[in-house]
């Protein structure tokens, strides 16, 4: 675990502070109305692969991973599951094993903030671009979700009912992945959020390991 906590204390430097993931910079949700369909992103070349890689001792990680590549695998496009530990997630050498392994595909993550925040800086600094990434936090029944792309106008946010919450995001990612316009409002029901929530949550994110740049793409 030292690795992390010696990472994630370099951050007070503002360095990889000022192109770090949304959810470590304090800012309100903002409405759905807000937002458009510039939340997609350039779609996957055909036959391309993505891989899913997901915390596997958090439970709604699981769910979100496998909706997601249900979903990719509903749409045409190739999609493979892969389950680390919050060690794996917590140490450089396993990260950088993954994202190796990965070069070439698009890689989506399902996990915790600090294992979120921990993949995608190694990712920049190897040159991977960042595409999107979204919050989710589950306060009693709901759930409230951030979505932001890179690039794109003000991040898209709602607020929903946490029952059937991972299928309805997955249908959300395979439409960025693919390229394909996402709605405004996922489902009936969801409405937009108001305030950043405060409950346990989780990150997903997408990141392209075709492209190589000098860190992270602009937000």
């Amino acid at each position: 675990m030292m690795e992390r906590r010696d990472f994630l204390g370099t951050l007070a430097g503002g360095v990889l502070l000022a192109g770090a993931p949304v959810f470590v910079r304090s800012a309100a949700a903002m409405p759905a109305s807000a937002a458009s369909t510039a939340t997609t992103i350039a779609p996957s070349a055909r036959g391309e692969s993505v891989l899913v890689v997901h915390r596997s001792d958090l439970p709604g990680a699981t769910a979100l991973a496998a909706a997601i590549v249900d979903s990719l695998r509903e749409a045409g496009t190739p999609a493979t599951m892969l389950g680390r530990s919050a060690e794996d997630l917590a140490s450089f050498a396993a990260i950088d094993a993954v994202l190796r392994d990965a070069n070439g595909t698009r890689i989506t993550g399902v996990m915790d903030d600090a294992g979120a925040l921990l993949f995608q800086q190694l990712a920049a600094s190897q040159g991977r671009t960042w595409l999107v990434e979204g919050q989710h936090r589950f306060e009693g029944a709901d759930v409230r979700h951030r979505l932001h792309a890179a690039g794109a106008a003000p991040a898209l946010a709602w607020s929903e009912p946490a029952e059937g919450w991972a299928p309805r995001i997955a249908r959300h990612y395979t439409g960025i992945v693919t390229g394909r316009p996402t709605p405004r409002a996922i489902d009936a029901g969801a409405s937009s959020a108001k305030a950043q929530a405060n409950g346990t949550g989780l990150v997903s994110f997408v990141i392209d390991s075709n492209q190589r740049s000098n860190g992270r793409s602009a937000r």
